[in-house]
This record gives structure tokens, sequence and C-alpha cells, in this order.
């Protein structure tokens, strides 16, 4: 005899002692199932990480809708979409522009500057 046989469609995995394993039982079953036995024995989780997953996609996801001001004619009279679509013109008339070094130059210090006055020297 084998150390699991399958009883029915149901797919029952039982060892030799007769013994259910609930883990594969479960696995057979479809997804809105399983999905709601998880939400049914852990909801508690859930609820204790919605404030996190709502805070992340108020203030990570929702602005990222501005990211594309970068590649439009903005009009503010138009709003956000109304614009003419530029594609990379802007970023070509910065990454060509003559003050480019110069503006990379004083981010960089300034961001080292930050670094060392407000992590190390507090430390």
């Amino acid at each position: 005899m084998t150390a699991s046989k399958t009883k029915t469609a149901a797919v029952q995995t039982v060892d030799a002692s007769g013994v259910v394993d609930n883990t594969a039982v479960r696995r057979a079953w479809p997804l809105p199932k399983r999905l709601g036995w998880h939400f049914a024995h852990y909801w508690q989780h859930w609820v204790m990480a919605l404030p996190a997953m709502v805070f992340v996609f108020v203030f990570a996801y929702i602005p990222m809708y501005g990211i594309q001001l970068a590649f439009r004619d903005f009009v503010p009279s138009k709003g956000l979409t109304g614009g003419r679509w530029v594609g990379l013109k802007y970023f070509n008339q910065f990454f060509t522009s003559p003050m480019f070094s110069k503006v990379m130059i004083n981010t960089i210090k300034i961001s080292l500057g930050t670094l060392v006055l407000g992590f190390i020297a507090p430390i």
C-alpha cells in the first residue's frame, strides 16, 4: 500500500494511518474558495495591515498620476491631461543644457551635505 491514496474527486491525501492531509485538500480547492478560507481565518492580519496599505496607496501611487506632466506641454487651464503630448522633449532639453553639469554637481553636493549633517553628525 502506498503512503498516500486519493479518495473520490475531492483529492484527499491520506497517509498509511488514515490521517487526511488538510493542506493538500485546501490546495485542491478552487481559488475563490481558498481566498474565502484565507480571509475568514486571517482577517485580523488584513485589518492590521490595511492602514499601511491605504497610506502607501494614497501617498505613493496616487501621486504617480502626475508624472505624466514631464511628458506634456502643460497648460494650467486644461488640467493635468489637457496639454499636448511632447514625449522626451523636456528631458532632452535638460540633458543638453549648458547648465546640466553645474546643476548635477550642486545636487550631489547638497545631497552629501544633507547626509553628513543629517545622519552622521547627530550620531
